[in-house]
């Protein structure tokens, strides 16, 4: 439990939270749940004999509940999902599970207008790309992977850079990028990883929005909370959604964003939270 790391992260959202609300925006926390969170009916007999009082998952929703901060628990939404949930050969969902999970987020957010039809944008399951778990577990390379369609009639235009989201991840693929829909409406960011990456910025067709934006929570690939807040503040969202995937959320070392000022005054140790 890393639980210091965990704390840190609990008050780096709501010091964001306290800094953004004179503005109007609003923050809600999603965390993609690692499939050993929801696939319990998968795991081995012998983890039924353990016993966790609390997880990180957890201990995040319980701090940022005191922080008044909005939050949905994606454990429970895909829980209650049929199977398959995630990919046999990567550490992802499949892109059913994204969509429900986006949905979840768009109540939690006070918006279930702006949820999507399940039924009309996940299509069959078809044959996709194989995942880095083939390779680094010696899976047999007939293993197939499969993954539910999307089909997705864009609103958007194609992603675009903007001069406010001017600091990038370290990895190529997630450049932070932004996707116009309308000339008036609310302005979203998502900060997320790989789990977000790729679909929920195009998943606003039903949405009153005018520009979805998306950027890495993190300056590394495996980071956390060492992004620049003050791009956040320069794109002006009237809604954050803070996804950043249940391995990687917890703030690790001394890492805080660039921008937002620190709620304590004295120096903090590494790994220590304030």
């Amino acid at each position: 439990m890393r639980t210091a790391n965990v704390e840190r992260f609990v008050t780096m959202v709501g010091e964001m939270q306290r800094v953004l609300a004179p503005q109007g925006t609003r923050i809600v926390v999603a965390i993609p749940p690692n499939a050993q969170s929801v696939e319990l009916e998968a795991l081995p007999a012998w983890t039924d004999a353990l016993a966790y009082p609390v997880t990180e998952y957890d201990l995040a929703l319980q701090g940022l509940k005191a922080e008044g901060v909005a939050t949905v628990d994606l454990r429970a939404v895909l829980r209650a999902s049929p199977r398959p949930r995630y990919l046999l050969t990567d550490t992802h969902w499949n892109n059913r599970s994204s969509v429900l999970a986006f949905n979840a987020v768009m109540a939690a957010a006070g918006h279930p207008g702006w949820q999507v039809d399940p039924a009309q944008l996940v299509g069959e399951l078809h044959e996709a790309p194989r995942g880095d778990l083939l390779r680094a577990m010696r899976m047999p390379p007939d293993v197939k992977e499969e993954n539910f369609r999307l089909q997705i009639t864009d609103r958007s235009a194609k992603p675009r850079f903007d001069p406010a989201l001017s600091h990038h991840n370290e990895h190529i693929a997630f450049k932070s990028v932004v996707r116009d829909y309308a000339p008036t409406g609310q302005r979203v960011l998502i900060m997320g990883d790989s789990f977000t990456a790729v679909t929920w910025p195009r998943l606003f067709a039903n949405a009153d929005v005018s520009v979805v934006g998306w950027m890495h929570a993190s300056a590394r690939v495996t980071g956390n909370c060492d992004f620049s807040f003050d791009d956040v503040r320069r794109f002006k969202p009237d809604l954050i959604i803070f996804a950043r995937t249940e391995r990687f959320f917890p703030c690790y070392g001394d890492d805080w964003p660039k921008g937002l000022p620190r709620p304590w005054t004295r120096a903090v140790p590494l790994n220590v939270a304030p």
